[in-house]
């Protein structure tokens, strides 16, 4: 399994809390019989310590084991974050 990319980010504004992020994104992935484009939600929390938080929710069922999608999705995204390529 391989993360390809994130595309259509859209930063979700529901609330006015500065520490709190929320996003819709299409994460491409690619699977080892086929490549699909699966829709995500998902958030990011900074602790009053600088860590960060991340919160990451699927919109449809997937046939896939979730734990490893999960921690390679957090990765990708928690990078994506750090190098600042998701919308402020």
């Amino acid at each position: 399994m391989k993360i390809l990319n994130l595309s259509n980010i859209k930063r979700i504004d529901e609330t006015a809390i500065y520490y709190l992020r929320k996003y819709n994104a299409i994460a491409e992935i690619q699977f080892p019989i086929e490549d699909i484009s699966l829709p995500i939600n998902f958030t990011i929390e900074t602790t009053s310590l600088g860590t960060t938080n991340l919160t990451l929710c699927f919109d449809r069922n997937i046939t896939y084991p979730l734990l490893p999608l999960k921690r390679k999705l957090t990765e990708y995204i928690k990078d994506a974050d750090s190098e600042g390529k998701l919308p402020c």
